[in-house]
């Protein structure tokens, strides 16, 4: 089944519920299972974009290189 369709599913029967506690626990579950980065994650992301920023990064064709060179030793 799409994406789409289940989330469209999912909404109808959602729009149908009148049970408020049925209601509650639905929006606990998807209040939980939103993604939460811990500090040193985002310490890790931070220092991803710095490096960007300053070109320290390889490209997928010169890492494609070095992976090519490497499998040959």
């Amino acid at each position: 089944m799409a994406t789409i369709s289940l989330q469209q599913q999912i909404i109808e029967q959602i729009s149908e519920i009148e049970d408020i506690t049925l209601l509650e626990k639905i929006k606990t579950i998807l209040d939980s299972s939103k993604y939460q980065l811990s500090q040193d994650q985002i310490s890790l992301v931070n220092e991803a974009e710095n490096q960007y920023e300053k070109g320290e990064f390889i490209d997928d064709q010169a890492m494609d290189e070095k992976f090519k060179e490497w499998q040959k030793k």
